[in-house]
């Protein structure tokens, strides 16, 4: 290998061993932290996923820390991140109470950061954006244990929760970062292959089969995953499996010609089009639609009660419209490029 880019993939290596300690404390203290306020948590992914799967906290590359909170407990968890010295950063820097609960209702999670954004956290109450993906699945109602050397222990979510979120996280991106599925392989490589037919079937009557086939097939394509072999050949035939599975490749390969009009409008409507596919039967369809109706940021900016939430479908295109005035307004009057 040349030696510039072994120096830079050195240092790559270090600042992810660097960050995977710094998580690692900082995950451990944030569960005393929650521990001690009664506020029930699971860590997703992060640290505890890289222990499960790689054996230490070093090797895998994490932008922020996941934690997930019930729902009932999101306002406590906000004001205890604040007193500990978090801040709001998205949907909105600050948000009333009347906001904070829109957003539980209509949300799925909120991100939070100090130390000047080095430390990033998401707030989770839900597992997927869809409260209908994965269906059944009660996160708190079971624990597992993952024990981080040298730092403490996290409560994480069992086994056969933690395959669902996994999959239905990845399949909710398109697996556009191949590590997510490296992660899911890794974590669950050293189950036979009657085990992994099992999760496949756990995951299915939860609502999250298409997702889970999706992973499985492209574990078994990309990275010599060994599948059971009824199992890889009823997901093979699946039109919709195998669908999602070609999806996901061409989103990895990044085949799109980005930097064009074109492909900018394309990927928006992918975006919106492409969850749909996701899960089967009509409760499903109906809470994918609501999430394209109501925009993530139309509950903070205008929070209306529960009896009033038809409304907001109808206000969708003129709160887009007032989004977008003061931007052309500040567009309006910069000053134009000199060349």
């Amino acid at each position: 290998m040349p030696p510039d880019i072994a120096d830079s993939l050195a240092g790559e290596a270090r600042a992810i061993a660097r960050d995977g300690l710094a998580h690692a404390q900082e995950c451990v203290r944030l569960q005393g932290l929650h521990d001690r306020a009664g506020i029930p948590v699971r860590f997703l992914k992060g640290v505890a996923l890289a222990q499960a799967a790689y054996g230490t906290v070093t090797m895998k590359h994490a932008r922020d820390i996941d934690l997930l909170v019930p729902s009932r407990h999101v306002r406590a968890a906000l004001e205890l991140l604040r007193e500990d010295g978090y801040s709001l950063r998205e949907p909105a820097r600050a948000m009333t109470a009347a906001q904070i609960d829109a957003l539980v209702v209509h949300g799925s999670q909120a991100e939070l950061a100090r130390d000047g954004d080095r430390m990033r956290l998401e707030l989770h109450w839900h597992l997927s954006p869809n409260a209908w993906l994965p269906h059944g699945v009660d996160p708190f109602a079971a624990v597992a244990v993952t024990t981080l050397p040298g730092a403490g222990a996290l409560s994480v979510l069992p086994p056969e929760d933690e395959f669902i979120y996994l999959c239905v996280h990845g399949a909710g991106h398109a697996w556009a970062r191949l590590k997510w599925l490296a992660d899911l392989n890794a974590r669950f490589s050293t189950l036979d292959a009657q085990r992994i037919a099992a999760l496949w079937s756990n995951a299915n009557a939860r609502g999250a089969g298409l997702c889970a086939g999706q992973a499985l097939l492209l574990c078994d394509r990309l990275l010599n995953r060994e599948l059971p072999d009824g199992l890889r050949a009823a997901l093979s035939s699946d039109a919709r499996v195998a669908r999602l599975a070609a999806i996901a490749e061409r989103r990895m390969r990044g085949d799109d010609p980005a930097g064009t009009a074109g492909w900018h409008a394309g990927r928006t409507f992918r975006n919106v089009i492409d969850p749909f596919r996701l899960g089967r039967g009509p409760r499903f369809l109906a809470a994918q639609m609501r999430q394209v109706l109501i925009g993530p940021g139309d509950p903070i900016r205008l929070p209306l009660p529960r009896s009033l939430v038809f409304l907001y479908p109808l206000m969708r295109i003129p709160l887009w419209l007032w989004r977008q005035l003061p931007q052309r307004g500040k567009r309006a009057v910069q000053p134009a490029p000199r060349h």
